[in-house]
């Protein structure tokens, strides 16, 4: 990442759907939704299951620990807080302990602390925290956190 995100320019306010989310990541948690009928997980928050369309949603508690799917290469950045740290990757990672019922994957988007030079489709990589100047929101950042056979990196 380029430079700082600048957390001072913007104000998180979890909602009904959220709030479980924004608690576990103060407990250095990361969690992703779990229906209590049928055991299919998902992110983002959302009332109800998106597989049985039941309302009787957990949460589930992963170990934080994926591989990158897909990414992506931000230069422009969108929002103030970001317009020091681009270029920055957004990565799409799976979370293989996150597994739903047929074995389709649960996948996440989330900003990686590593530079494109350093990332690849395939790699492992595990969640990391950062403070933010609200005591009550904690990010969750992935980094890489090893090397893997059968990676491939956008070309150029």
């Amino acid at each position: 990442m380029a430079g700082p995100i600048h957390w001072d320019r913007v104000k998180f306010i979890p909602d009904y759907d959220s709030k479980g989310w924004w608690e576990a990541t103060k407990r250095r948690e990361y969690v992703v939704n779990q229906c209590n009928k049928c055991g299919n997980k998902w992110f983002p928050p959302l009332p109800a299951c998106n597989r049985c369309q039941s309302t009787d949603v957990g949460w589930f508690k992963t170990q934080g620990k994926g591989f990158i799917y897909s990414y992506v290469v931000v230069v422009q950045p969108i929002f103030a807080h970001f317009v020091d740290a681009v270029p920055y990757v957004v990565a799409v990672i799976e979370l293989p302990d996150a597994n739903n019922p047929g074995h389709y994957a649960t996948r996440i988007a989330a900003v990686l602390r590593d530079d494109e030079d350093k990332v690849a489709i395939g790699l492992p990589v595990e969640v990391d925290w950062e403070e933010t100047p609200d005591p009550e929101i904690v990010i969750p950042f992935w980094k890489v956190s090893g090397t893997a056979d059968n990676t491939w990196k956008f070309p150029g």
